[in-house]
Formats: structure tokens, C-alpha cells, sequence
């Protein structure tokens, strides 16, 4: 069993040995295959494209390009009529198999042409010359070739198409001296003499043409240092106000040959320079020098061309009214200056020109644009000068001024509430133009007190004067000299005398410390009134009565009012009032009220209110229901009176006598008409409807009294035909 084992152990050994061997050889085998280009291994796969997939063998992909020139130089010699130029190319050839590169244009002509050391021909193909080559990899290429100088009156110059590098170099020798070398496309060029040559240098943009010109240098003086031309021209607005003169002076300077930043202007003695205003500027400075004063005017550059500079000052004059010379502002160091003065009024003086010497009057409408733009007043006097010195002397006469109004008022709404008891709401709105006025003063109707006051739509608080007056805070209008006109608002209440059965009550409207325009009054008045005449120095605007109630208010049967309504509404009104002074507090804003608008409505209108007059009307008012009653009574007495005048009438032989004989009294029927009408037009109405009916009533029965006496006329003369024939019948 020993031996076995042994032997057993023996042949496993000898059996790892033979494998080990075994496999190294096919190894070695495997190893060379890969290394020699010969070996191939061939293998049956049913899909290569797994094979070769993105986990496994990735394919090589095709060049995008074909060959690549990396760089180029190009190195010359200019002869006379052509010059010996040298290319040498940078190139990789990226595809494998032929490749066609094209190089130089085919108007150069080809001498030598080497690929990595070893000779080789051109093609010439499409305008092109061409190397062909099936050698992938870098080559260098180098290229023996001339091209034709071109020839002017001035210059020379040479140029030829070249393939488009990254990068190409030029370099060339020119056998001539003190020459201009340029080459398009270029920079870091450079120009450098030597031994009687030129030799010129340079790096190319990406570009296919190479062109480079030369001539002879031309000689240029240095510039010749200029001092600089100044022309001025000067627009002067001269505002003669109380006791001053104010200048604004622009001068529009014309620089040429040279720039500047200093100018100088010189003024009188007697001016003061108030701002001087341009572009670019620095600073100025004002001195005196040989009774002059002397403005220096710095900028921060030099300026050439066009500069504007604007110069305001003023001169003080011995009192409002003198006799005084303008300000003469002359511009220094100018070649030339010429200026234009316009004078105008700033208040109510009168303005004479006594001597004028140097300048020449012209037309206002003559005088350039910056002086008309600068002002809104009107130019009184305009004048052109040409050189100096020249006077213009003026006679200034301050007159008197007259008070003028500061605030008016463009047009003021009332609204007045009128109850029962005699109590009336009034709101008062005035549409104010204020220039400076403080406070706007309201005379109120006696018993009155104030509820609320609004000035633009906000709360302020009023003030009383010692006078006893009412004073309202004012704002100032807006807009320019075309001011906007604002709300004042104030709502007041005033205690009356109640009204009876037959009287006459007065309402009366604020006075005011400010002319108004026009002024319009909306009264409402209870219902169980009639108002037969309204009198006052505001005129009634004729419209159709119309009510706008604000709160339903119950009526009784009938559609008249009723007791219960008419308390409701005095109800209504004494809350509201109740409420407005429980919140009424000194020192406090007031809350916006607003009237009940509830009633008989009349509108009244005045024109011109002054300051002294007080829009007031009066009314003569009397019960409705005892009017009615009066109306009726009158209606009645009308309807009988004209029955029994027409049945009257039927007895009158003739008419005209019977109108004679009455006379008097038809005059007095008249007039009393013509009063009724005006004073009592409700009376009036129905006195005329009774009289309308009593003629329609007379005339019918006089018609059928007519007719009635007509067939009894006729009955009579067929009874006394038919007797006169019973007569002649009996006599037969």
C-alpha cells in the first residue's frame, strides 16, 4: 500500500508538469501573434457589433478634416520686376489613403518643391497649385517659387493667394533704402535697414491673400504749434426791474485751428457776477484790472469747435427810478464778436432809450431764438452791435402800483336745506384761484354756526376772527401763471323764525372777502308751504319744480303730505344735527357732512358777487292748505262771475256800448289779473281755467239759446203760412 501511494503522488506531479509546459507554450505563442503584423486570430461571432460595443472594443472614428497646415513662413527676396520667395508649410496628413492639398495660387510659378527632404511634383488644379500624397503623419514642406512685382507711379507692391494658417510668418528683403513698407492683415511688424536693404517683418492674421506695398518715405514736417482763433457771438437779455438790472448773458464761441480752456470776458465795475454755467467747466474767477472787471472762465479739457457759456449778473441802481447805462459785456480774445441785446420789463416800469451810440436798433421779431426763449414777457426794445465800444443808456420810471386781486373765486354752490321749525342746513362750496391769500374770510347769517370745513378735498380747521368772522385756511392753486382753481367746502347751520300759515321768510348766503364770479343757490323747502314770490338780488332760474328725496318718507291718501311725514323729516334733521355737534370739538378735524336733499326745489343764480353785497332771496310763502282752499274760492268766484257777465251779455243790444259803459271796471279786471299772475300765479292758473270753463259753459248755452229761438222762429212762420193758406181756403 506504501508503494502505491508513492506511485500515485509520483504520476499527479508529473502530470501538473506537463500542464505548466503546456500552457507557457501557447502563451509564447499568443504573444507573438500580437506582436507580428503577420499573425491574425479569425473567430466565428453571430453579431460583431456586440462584440465591439461601448462595453467591449470602440472602433476608431473618421478624421473630420483630411490634413491639417499648422503653420507657414514665407521668406523673400524683391528683386526689380519679381521677387524669390521660399514657403515652408507645417502639414499633417490625417486620412488615410490620397489626399489633395491645395497650396498656392497658380499665377506664381514654381521652381523647386520638397516633402520631408525629397523632391516632388505640383499639381495644378482648379487655379490652384496641389500636393498629392498618400503619407499619413507630419511632413515638412518647402516650396521654391516666384511671384511678379507690380509697378506705379509711387509704389510697388506684391501679392499672391496663400492657404489660411493658424499661424504664418513673413519675412523680406528689399533692396532699397528710406522706403514706407506695408503688409496687409498684419501686426508686430518690422522695418529695419541694413547695408543698403530694407528688411520687413511680420505675423499674419488668418488670412488667404499676402500683399505687401512699398515706396519711398515722404518727409513730414512737424506740426507747427497754432494758437487758437476765437469767434463770438453774444445774445444778451437785459430784465429792468425796481432798482436793478439783471443781465443773462450766452456767448457761443467758434474755436478753430487749436483748443482752449480759458476764456475771459470783461464787465463793468458796477456789475456782480451771480453763476456762470457751461460744460467742461472748472472753475471762475472775477478780478479788477484798469476799471474793468475781469471774469476768467477755466474748463477742465481743451475744447475745439462749438462751446456755449452762460453768464448771469446784476446791477444795483441808485433808486427805482434813474437814469442808467446796461451792462457792456465784452468778450476778450476773440477775433471777432458781434452780439444782439434784447430789454425787457420785469414790473410796471417805463422804460426810455435817451442815447444810443455803437448799436443799432432792429425789430423785437429780429432777435435770435436764445434770447425769445428765455423769457415770457414781452422784449420792449432790441438792439445789434457789431464792435465796441458800444452805450445804450435808459430812462427807468417806476410808477405807482395799484392794489390788484390776489384771490378770486371762479364760481361758489350752495345747497340750503329749509325745515319746518325755521331751522336751515346750507353747504357752501367755493371754487377758489389763490395766488397768496392766507385765509379766506366768510361774513356767516346771523344764529349761524359752523359744522364742517374742507379746503381740496381735506379736513382743516377754521378760525374766528375778532370781527367775529369765519376764517378758512387756504392752499395755494397749482399751475403756473394758468392757475387751477380748488374746493372750499364749509357746511353751517343757522336758526330761523319758523313758518306760520302767511308770511315772508329771508335766506341769506355768506359774504366773502373775495369776488365772485357767480354764484348759484339750490333751496329746498318743506312741502306744506306754497312760496308765491320770491324777491332778492339773485334771479330764479326758471325750471320745473322737481323733488329729490334722499329718504323715503311715508305720504297719506291722496299723494299730499302728511303730518307724520313732515315731523319725520324735522326728526331726521334734528338727529343729524344732534350727531354733527356731539362730534364737533375744538382743536379736532371736522367729518365731512353732507345735506339732506329733501323738498320743494327752487334754484336761484347771481352774477358778480363783490366783496361788499351778500347773495340773499325772500319769499312770501302761506299754507298749502289754506291755499287750496283760496284757490278754490277764487276758482269758483271766476267760474260765476264770467257765467253771469256771458248770460248778461245775451240781453246787451249792442256790445260795444255795454264795453263802453264798463270800461273802468274791465281795466280793473285786468290789472288785478296781471298782479295775480306775478304775485299769485297758483291763483292766477285757476282763476284762468275757471274763466276758460265759464266761456266754454257760456258759449254752449249761448248757442243753445241761438238754436232754441231759431226753431221757435221757425215753428212760428209754418204756423202763419199754414193759417194765411187755411184763410184763403176758407174765402174760396
Amino acid at each position: 500500500m506504501p508503494l502505491i501511494n508513492s506511485l500515485i503522488e509520483k504520476m499527479k506531479i508529473d502530470k501538473i508538469l506537463i500542464l505548466g509546459l503546456i500552457f507557457i507554450f501557447l502563451f509564447s505563442i499568443s504573444v507573438n501573434a500580437v506582436d507580428t503584423d503577420d499573425w491574425m486570430i479569425c473567430a466565428k461571432y453571430p453579431n460583431l457589433d456586440v462584440l465591439c460595443g461601448e462595453d467591449n472594443v470602440t472602433l476608431p472614428e473618421k478624421p473630420p478634416v483630411d490634413f491639417i497646415i499648422s503653420g507657414a513662413e514665407y521668406r523673400g527676396v524683391v528683386k526689380e520686376k519679381s521677387a524669390s520667395i521660399t514657403a515652408i508649410y507645417d502639414l499633417e496628413v490625417l486620412k488615410d489613403g490620397w489626399v489633395e492639398i491645395p497650396l498656392l495660387s497658380s499665377d506664381v510659378a514654381i521652381a523647386n518643391a520638397k516633402l520631408d527632404g525629397k523632391r516632388i511634383s505640383l499639381l495644378t488644379k482648379n487655379g490652384k497649385h496641389e500636393l498629392i500624397t498618400n503619407e499619413i503623419g507630419k511632413h515638412k514642406l518647402e516650396i521654391d517659387f516666384l511671384v511678379k512685382v507690380y509697378s506705379d507711379v509711387d509704389s510697388n507692391n506684391l501679392k499672391f493667394n496663400i492657404p489660411r494658417t493658424s499661424v504664418s510668418k513673413v519675412w523680406f528683403e528689399i533692396p532699397k533704402t528710406n522706403i514706407s513698407v506695408s503688409i496687409a492683415s498684419s501686426f508686430s511688424a518690422e522695418i529695419t535697414e541694413s547695408n543698403g536693404k530694407t528688411y520687413a517683418s511680420a505675423v499674419l492674421t488668418s488670412t488667404d491673400l499676402l500683399s505687401m506695398r512699398w515706396s519711398r518715405k515722404i518727409e513730414i514736417p512737424e506740426p507747427e504749434i497754432l494758437e487758437p482763433r476765437i469767434y463770438a457771438e453774444v445774445f444778451t437779455l437785459m430784465s429792468i426791474g425796481e432798482g436793478i438790472i439783471n443781465g443773462d448773458t450766452t456767448v457761443q464761441y467758434s474755436i478753430v485751428q487749436a483748443g482752449t480752456a480759458h476764456f475771459t470776458v470783461s464787465l463793468p465795475t458796477d456789475v456782480d457776477v451771480l453763476d456762470v454755467t457751461g460744460s467742461r467747466l472748472k472753475d471762475w474767477r472775477v478780478k479788477e484790472d484798469k476799471g474793468r472787471k475781469i471774469l476768467d472762465v477755466y474748463l477742465s479739457s481743451e475744447i475745439k469747435g462749438t462751446y456755449q457759456l452762460s453768464v448771469k449778473y446784476e446791477k444795483t441802481l441808485q433808486g427805482t427810478s434813474a437814469v442808467s447805462e446796461i451792462p457792456r459785456i465784452q468778450i476778450l480774445g476773440v477775433e471777432r464778436e458781434k452780439g444782439y441785446i434784447g430789454i425787457e420789463a420785469r414790473t410796471n416800469v417805463e422804460i426810455t432809450v435817451t442815447d444810443v451810440s455803437g448799436a443799432n436798433r432792429i425789430d423785437v421779431k429780429e432777435l435770435p431764438y436764445p434770447i425769445v426763449s428765455r423769457t415770457k414777457r414781452p422784449i420792449l426794445l432790441a438792439y445789434k452791435y457789431l464792435k465796441h465800444p458800444y452805450t445804450i443808456i435808459l430812462d427807468i420810471k417806476k410808477h405807482e402800483e395799484i392794489p390788484v386781486l390776489s384771490a378770486v373765486i371762479d364760481s361758489a354752490s350752495f345747497i340750503t336745506l329749509v325745515v319746518g321749525d325755521g331751522k336751515s342746513i346750507t353747504k357752501g362750496t367755493y371754487y377758489v384761484k389763490n395766488n397768496r391769500k392766507q385765509f379766506l374770510e366768510l361774513d356767516l347769517p346771523p344764529n349761524s354756526r359752523v359744522w364742517s370745513t374742507f379746503v381740496s378735498g381735506g379736513p382743516v380747521k377754521p378760525a374766528k376772527s375778532k370781527k367775529g368772522t369765519i376764517l378758512i385756511p387756504l392752499s395755494k392753486s397749482m399751475g403756473g401763471e394758468s392757475r387751477v382753481s380748488f374746493p372750499v367746502e364749509i357746511v353751517y347751520i343757522t336758526e330761523m323764525p319758523g313758518m306760520g300759515y302767511l308770511g315772508t321768510s329771508d335766506f341769506v348766503l355768506p359774504r366773502v372777502d373775495i369776488p365772485i364770479s357767480r354764484a348759484d343757490l339750490i333751496l329746498y323747502l318743506p312741502e306744506e308751504h306754497d312760496f308765491l314770490r320770491f324777491d332778492g338780488n339773485m334771479k330764479e332760474v326758471k325750471e320745473r319744480r322737481h323733488y329729490i328725496p334722499e329718504i323715503p318718507a311715508p305720504t297719506a291718501l291722496g299723494g299730499a303730505p302728511s303730518n307724520a311725514m313732515l315731523e319725520s323729516q324735522v326728526k331726521e334733521v334734528e338727529e343729524f344735527r344732534g350727531a354733527v355737534q356731539k362730534a364737533a370739538e375744538k382743536g379736532v378735524l371736522p367729518v365731512q357732512v353732507s345735506v339732506p336733499q329733501q323738498g320743494k326745489v327752487y334754484r336761484f343764480s347771481k352774477l358778480m358777487v363783490t366783496e361788499d353785497q351778500r347773495p340773499w332771496v325772500q319769499t312770501i310763502y302761506i299754507n298749502s292748505e289754506i291755499y287750496s282752499w283760496f284757490n278754490l274760492i277764487v276758482f269758483l268766484a271766476v267760474l260765476i262771475t264770467v257765467l253771469k257777465a256771458m248770460k248778461r251779455l245775451t240781453m246787451v243790444v249792442n256790445i260795444w256800448d255795454w264795453i263802453g259803459r264798463k270800461k273802468s271796471l274791465i281795466i280793473l279786471i285786468v290789472i288785478l289779473a296781471f298782479i295775480a299772475k306775478y304775485t299769485l300765479p297758483s291763483t292766477f292758473n285757476s282763476a284762468l281755467i275757471a274763466a276758460v270753463i265759464a266761456l266754454l259753459l257760456g258759449s254752449v248755452y249761448l248757442g243753445y239759446k241761438k238754436i232754441s229761438r231759431m226753431g221757435r222762429a221757425r215753428r212760428g212762420r209754418r204756423s202763419t203760412e199754414s193759417r194765411l193758406k187755411e184763410e184763403i181756403m176758407n174765402e174760396k
